[in-house]
């Protein structure tokens, strides 16, 4: 039977492991990552808060009368609200 010892020093580590992520799989969170479409956003969305309303439903409609999406004007309130949004999935 084989011996699995996985326990390694840290210069082990160091000498065996990947330090940072493959350029590859760098591209592909890029195109995945919502970070830049929330910058560019970001003036629309403060915007959007800036306007004065009198109901809940007022927001409402004046959100889905802008270009923006619904979905990611809520991704900004979670990042306002620094709620991650695994916690919406729970």
């Amino acid at each position: 039977m084989l011996n699995h010892n996985y326990q390694r020093t840290v210069e082990e580590l160091r000498n065996l492991a990947s330090m940072f992520w493959p350029s590859e799989l760098s591209r592909q969170e890029a195109e995945l990552s919502i970070i830049p479409k929330l910058i560019e956003t970001q003036d629309q969305f403060i915007a959007i808060l800036s306007i004065e309303v009198s109901s809940l439903e007022d927001l409402f409609k004046i959100i889905n009368s802008s270009k923006m999406s619904a979905n990611l004007f809520l991704k900004h309130l979670l990042v306002l609200a620094d709620f991650g949004g695994e916690m919406l999935q729970r």
